[in-house]
């Protein structure tokens, strides 16, 4: 299993999947409520730019947000995927921070408004134990029963949903009412956190597998897994091999497509940590903003700034043509 957080694995599969309105409303619905859900419009749901978050914030958590008419007025939700061994303790701080950002954003996009949209956090947990952080921001507080009584009503207080994957059998994550890669992919996390190949779970639930591989968009979807399944599970990769082929040629074909993107993405990444090495030794330390804009350029783009690197004065300079 990769442990070279460059890769992150786990955050780009999540997000790719879930930043998708079709993914994410299963999740939603899966997750929430039911009272809240009946309230949602699901087809306003629609995915929006998290960039203003502070790249603090962002570098601990992979974040998706999510503006929806709730009862008629628009609200946001914001679901962040945890996938530390241990549940951050402070998490509802964070997520109060990631609030807070998001209500000084949406004041400036609407300036003279005098109430806030509301918000609704959503934690996703990956991992090999259960969720056992307060979810309460009140919880938080260092205050006795007695003083936290004659308080509470002047201190901010929220409770936060978690969707606990380490909480659920294998079984359960398989039948949630999601469209199947939405299921394939919770399955495909959740077998992450474990030391065991993952096909020794997928192989006696084929149905779920072949179900993803004969949709539409069906290869594809699996040459996702695949390359998923490959950087970060102890999955045999001979073995994943003999189980694509027997699915069927979108099966073979999409593992092949899946393995490829993975050499690809490997070699990409390698260009991108160099490139960070190299301007950190012409700049000095480089933010965790600037290695996200390094990481997200292209391998044409990868290659001019390159050779600008030598010349440039400053780190604003590698972009400047």
């Amino acid at each position: 299993m990769s442990d070279d957080p460059q890769t992150k694995p786990h955050d780009r599969l999540f997000r790719g999947t879930f930043s998708d309105p079709e993914h994410a409303a299963g999740e939603l619905v899966s997750s929430l409520p039911a009272e809240l859900v009946a309230k949602l419009d699901m087809g306003s749901l629609r995915a929006l730019d998290v960039s203003f978050i502070d790249a603090e914030l962002r570098s601990v958590s992979s974040d998706l947000l999510f503006s929806v008419d709730l009862a008629s007025e628009e609200a946001f939700i914001c679901v962040l995927i945890e996938h530390q061994s241990t549940p951050d303790p402070l998490m509802g701080f964070r997520l109060l921070r990631y609030l807070v950002r998001l209500w000084e954003r949406w004041l400036k996009e609407n300036k003279g408004a005098s109430r806030l949209p509301a918000v609704v956090p959503l934690v996703v947990h990956q991992g090999r134990r259960a969720w056992s952080s307060a979810t309460t921001f009140h919880d938080l507080l260092n205050l006795t029963p007695e003083a936290l009584t004659a308080t509470a009503a002047h201190i901010p207080n929220f409770t936060y949903l978690v969707d606990d994957l380490a909480g659920e059998s294998i079984d359960a994550l398989v039948e949630r009412p999601m469209a199947p890669f939405g299921r394939l992919v919770f399955v495909c996390l959740q077998l992450a956190m474990t030391k065991q190949d993952p096909l020794d779970e997928l192989e006696p639930r084929e149905a779920i597998v072949a179900e993803v591989v004969g949709s539409p968009q069906g290869r594809d979807a699996y040459a996702t897994i695949v390359s998923y399944l490959l950087m970060a599970t102890e999955v045999d990769p001979a073995r994943l091999e003999r189980f694509s082929v027997g699915l069927g040629t979108k099966a073979a074909e999409g593992y092949m497509t899946g393995a490829q993107q993975l050499e690809e993405r490997g070699r990409k990444q390698g260009q991108t940590v160099l490139l960070m090495v190299l301007a950190e030794r012409k700049f000095g330390a480089i933010t965790e903003a600037q290695r996200e804009k390094l990481a997200g350029l292209s391998p044409e783009e990868t290659v001019k700034v390159a050779e600008r690197i030598l010349d440039a004065d400053s780190f604003e300079d590698l972009f400047v043509d």
